[in-house]
């Protein structure tokens, strides 16, 4: 049970990981995150990664470059407070299921992006406007 973390450091922890479904799911007082040092290439399900965080601001996945991310469904559902999320590296072109992806996040969240392709994905799951900044 992650709802009463306030902050988590991962500095130094390099994880290959596998599968990230729901791993923050309602870690409700979690205010920023910087995951850059996961290695996410095998990751296939990205679903409600960050679901129903409240308090969540802030969002370092730079590095994330997944090659086969299927399903970023709920991906940042529910994170009212997001003020800035930088998936710069991350390649959604291959995602089958982004639905809901940034339903319920915060109106004018800047999302650095990698390029148009991931805006015109995730762009329509969006119920608030969304700043996207394209790094390509």
């Amino acid at each position: 049970n992650c709802r009463s973390l306030k902050s988590i450091n991962f500095a130094g922890w390099n994880p290959k990981l596998k599968n990230v479904y729901n791993l923050f799911t309602s870690c409700v007082n979690l205010e920023s995150l910087d995951l850059s040092s996961f290695n996410v290439d095998s990751v296939t399900n990205f679903n409600e990664i960050f679901n129903n965080m409240p308090k969540l601001k802030t969002v370092n996945i730079s590095t994330w470059n997944p090659k086969n991310a299927l399903n970023v469904k709920s991906m940042f559902n529910g994170c009212t407070s997001l003020q800035n999320v930088d998936m710069s590296n991350f390649n959604i072109s291959s995602s089958t299921d982004v639905t809901n992806a940034l339903l319920n996040t915060k109106a004018n969240a800047k999302f650095k992006v990698k390029n148009q392709t991931v805006i015109d994905k995730l762009q329509p799951t969006a119920t608030n406007n969304i700043n996207f900044i394209v790094t390509e």
